[in-house]
């Protein structure tokens, strides 16, 4: 599933790269510029950094806020899964 970013839009931004790290909800603000591409700037709308705008990858933002719930209850299975040698989707 592919959503595109849009200014505006809420999405989980995960802080850190590995699996099982929470994400916090962020509103789209800004796009960079050809030279950042790869970055965008974000408000984060909750957790310790509420209010501070940053520029931060692309591909951190993991999913739309609305889907949050989903992808963190996969996030938080899949290290038990692999420990189980079960496939992980």
């Amino acid at each position: 599933m592919h959503v595109e970013l849009r200014i505006g839009d809420h999405w989980a931004y995960r802080i850190g790269k590995r699996i099982g790290t929470p994400a916090f909800p962020v509103e789209v603000l800004q796009f960079g510029p050809e030279t950042s591409k790869h970055k965008v700037k974000v408000k984060y709308l909750g957790g310790e950094y509420a209010g501070l705008d940053e520029w931060v990858p692309k591909t951190r933002l993991v999913v739309p806020w609305e889907s949050h719930d989903a992808w963190w209850e996969e996030q938080r299975n899949q290290p038990e899964a692999i420990k189980l040698g079960e496939p992980v989707s």
